[in-house]
C-alpha cells in the first residue's frame, strides 16, 4: 500500500468515525429532547387534571347555592319556613 493510499484511507476512517459520533449525538439528543417532551406533557396533564377537578367543585358548589336559593325563594312564596 503506498502512502497516498494509506492517507485516503485514513482520511475516510476519520470522516467515518466523525460521522458516527455526529450521529451518534443527534440520536442522543432527539432521545433527550422526546423524554423532556414527554415530561412536560405529564406536567401539563397533571396541572389540568387538578384545575379540571377545582372547576368541578366549584361548579358543584355554585349548583348548591343555587339550589339554596331556589329552596329560600319557593320556601317564601308558598309561606313556609
Amino acid at each position: 500500500m503506498s502512502e497516498g493510499e494509506m492517507a485516503a484511507w485514513l482520511h475516510v476512517g476519520s470522516a467515518a468515525l466523525i460521522g458516527s459520533i455526529g450521529l451518534f449525538i443527534a440520536m442522543y439528543r432527539a432521545y433527550r429532547n422526546e423524554w423532556q417532551h414527554e415530561e412536560e406533557m405529564e406536567q401539563l396533564r397533571e396541572i389540568l387534571a387538578k384545575e379540571k377537578e377545582e372547576q368541578k367543585k366549584r361548579s358543584e358548589q355554585k349548583y348548591k347555592e343555587f339550589q339554596e336559593r331556589r329552596k329560600e325563594y319557593d320556601n317564601r312564596w308558598t309561606g313556609k319556613r
